[in-house]
């Protein structure tokens, strides 16, 4: 690994909050966890045993509104930014900074060299800036790089909290090992050869650079995703620019499985965060995690946590969570991981950590070829855009309207599962999961008139529903364009059929793409509740969603 000065000078950190974590000692830990979060104070973390609350405040003043509530919060000090200030500044004059942490320099350098270095299986993309114009990068890991193939699709994410970095690092080593050892290892080549996998080492770039918690303006971006309540904004902040980035970049792709990381403590979270009622996945979501804890013996045998997994409500009650939202508001499940207890342990640590969670990650990997796969398409072939349903579970999934594949995770057993294609008759077959890996299921569709007539209908550039729906103060409008270089044009108008915003009049290249509307019009004026119309126009035609705002 090089190790490069890393991109911190006192001009860089002047966006740096007082920020710091609080101890509070707690009678009544769902009750204090429920105000806090009221109060839009970040609960990092919760000890039952002892009854302790760990929370992050952003300066003084947020410190005494909590004591000036009755609760005892005692400053604590911030380790993590105390190691690695203590860090940069015994090696910042040396030619080994930060030793084995990459800087930010070293980092960009590393995801660009990768991606020119092995060109036949990497793809660097990036999403979206942070606020201080850093990159936010995912990298694409394909056998056909280039091409989307009849597989599931995996994201992995590091570091949404700046301070928590050894998520950071295990993913800077899981691309240097699925690169390294592609065509050599054949677990390595089978992965690559059978997944298309998407890796985000830093999610919170600002943060990194600052040695914080928080992004440049002081957000927390696991308090901050919209909610499947339908509160768009928990913490009371607008949409994080990273996140914004986030949920633009996975709507627009067909995920069916993720993960990301975090520190302060050793479990891994499911689904729900925000409600303790339990999603009709729960005992996939625990041998999910479980698939993951099992090879790592700190987490597995941890005395805080039955084999060192948890439900996220369970533990402790959080909003705007990024598992959340995923699990809510697209196909995928996604786990929260948090394994060191040290937010940012000691360098000389980390090989230790790649080590326990190395086996972990490629397991949690292979998981996705678990469950229902198969494709949707008419009797020639061509593929359909259909919505994928088990019976008796609400989770509905779609499939890649691309290639037509579908992925969905399910455990052993005999499920009814119905694909469902607009202007179709949908289709239901029993299928039979076996104890470990797949069964395909493929849906043929063959009462269509003629593919011309698929073609104009199914294949279309097509707009889709907004989420969420009734809003306030802001909903996601969600369209698919087919084909490149698609001029587009996204509109309001209220019921009379009067232009009130024209939220997109772009050409844009094919994909899922979406765009916030916060209720005003074009003049800057607030819209009142009631029902408006979205309409989509492009070459393809003219379509319409009834949206509806509620204050």
């Amino acid at each position: 690994m090089k190790h490069l000065l890393i991109s911190l000078c006192l001009v860089s950190m002047a966006f740096l909050l007082h920020a710091y974590p609080v101890h509070i000692q707690s009678w009544n830990l769902e009750a204090d966890v429920q105000t806090l979060n009221a109060m839009n104070i970040s609960v990092d973390s919760v000890n039952k045993r002892s009854g302790v609350i760990v929370a992050y405040v952003r300066d003084v003043a947020e410190h005494e509104s909590i004591s000036a509530i009755g609760m005892n919060a005692i400053a604590m000090p911030d380790l993590a930014k105390e190691y690695a200030q203590a860090l940069w500044q015994e090696t910042k004059d040396s030619k080994d900074p930060m030793r084995a942490y990459y800087s930010w320099d070293e980092y960009t350098t590393f995801m660009q060299q990768t991606a020119t270095t092995y060109p036949n299986i990497c793809q660097l993309v990036q999403i979206g800036t942070s606020v201080q114009n850093r990159p936010l990068y995912f990298m694409k890991i394909s056998d056909n790089v280039l091409v989307e193939e009849n597989e599931p699709e995996l994201k992995y994410i590091g570091s949404i909290h700046g301070d928590e970095v050894v998520g950071f690092d295990m993913l800077i080593k899981l691309i240097q090992l699925l690169t390294a050892d592609y065509a050599i290892d054949p677990r390595i080549t089978n992965i690559v050869n059978n997944t298309e996998l998407w890796i985000c080492p830093m999610m919170n770039p600002d943060g990194y650079v600052g040695m914080q918690r928080y992004n440049a303006n002081g957000i927390d971006l696991n308090r901050n995703f919209p909610m499947p309540s339908g509160t768009q904004h928990p913490d009371g902040s607008q949409w994080a620019q990273e996140n914004v980035a986030i949920m633009n970049f996975s709507q627009a792709h067909s995920f069916d499985l993720s993960i990301n990381f975090h520190g302060g403590e050793l479990v891994i979270n499911y689904p729900w965060d925000y409600t303790y009622t339990l999603t009709t996945d729960d005992a996939l979501l625990q041998e999910m995690s479980l698939t993951y804890s099992r090879e790592n013996t700190s987490l597995y045998n941890t005395s805080d946590f039955y084999h060192g997994i948890t439900n996220g409500a369970a533990w402790y009650v959080i909003t705007g969570s990024m598992q959340d939202w995923n699990y809510g508001f697209t196909d995928c499940i996604e786990l929260t991981a948090e394994i060191s207890r040290i937010k940012w342990p000691n360098s000389n640590q980390l090989a230790n950590f790649w080590n326990l969670n190395k086996e972990s990650l490629l397991k949690y990997i292979e998981f996705a070829q678990n469950g229902i796969k198969g494709i949707v398409t008419t009797n020639s072939g061509s593929p359909l855009f259909a919505t994928i349903a088990v019976s008796g579970n609400t989770k509905v999934m779609h499939n890649d309207p691309d290639v037509g594949d579908y992925h969905r995770l399910l455990l052993p057993g005999t499920y009814q599962i119905t694909a469902s294609v607009a202007g179709l008759e949908p289709q239901t077959a029993s299928v039979t999961v076996p104890s470990t890996g797949y069964v395909t299921q493929n849906f043929i569709f063959t009462t269509v008139a003629s593919e011309d007539d698929f073609n104009s209908v199914v294949k279309a550039t097509r707009l889709l529903n907004n989420y969420p729906n009734p809003f306030n103060p802001e909903t996601m409008l969600r369209f698919h364009v087919a084909k490149d270089n698609t001029p587009i044009k996204l509109s309001i108008y209220n019921l009379k059929g009067e232009l009130l915003r024209v939220a997109v009049d772009a050409t844009m290249n094919s994909g899922e793409h979406s765009v916030v509307f916060s209720g005003i019009d074009e003049r800057g004026r607030s819209l009142s509740s009631g029902v408006y119309l979205c309409r989509l126009q492009s070459p393809d035609g003219s379509q319409t969603n009834k949206i509806i705002l509620s204050k």
